[in-house]
């Protein structure tokens, strides 16, 4: 079984492509394109809502609720040496260091369930 990979940052293109990077600090592309005419992602196509992608929980999400798992992501993305602009390049998903944080206090817990964790 393959390790699931989160999504750390993700830039929208005009083109209905997403650069990712994802925790491991690979940098992918993903064509939303073919995705675009089919639901939940109808509402992206032609639109301005599709720039507004944003990483939630380590995946990417739209307003609206519309969101793609990240094993698609990954699965259906090239790697690219194309770079985030400088808009991107500092941007960081908050959400994901919780997760982090989230992660290991529950394999803490788990590695010895007598531990008391003080917050």
């Amino acid at each position: 079984m393959e390790t699931l990979l989160d999504v750390i940052r993700v830039e929208p293109r005009q083109d209905h492509t997403l650069l990712l990077e994802f925790e491991n600090h690979e940098i992918r592309l993903f064509d939303m394109t073919p995705y675009l005419k089919k639901k939940p992602y109808v509402p992206l196509n032609h639109s301005p809502l599709f720039m507004r992608a944003t990483v939630d929980y380590g995946t990417v999400v739209w307003p609206g609720n519309i969101d793609i798992a990240p094993e698609t992501l990954w699965d259906h993305s090239t790697q690219t040496t194309l770079n985030f602009s400088v808009k991107h390049a500092g941007a960081s998903d908050k959400r994901h260091s919780t997760r982090n944080v989230e992660r290991e206090l529950n394999d803490a817990i788990v590695n010895d369930p007598t531990a008391v964790i003080l917050a």
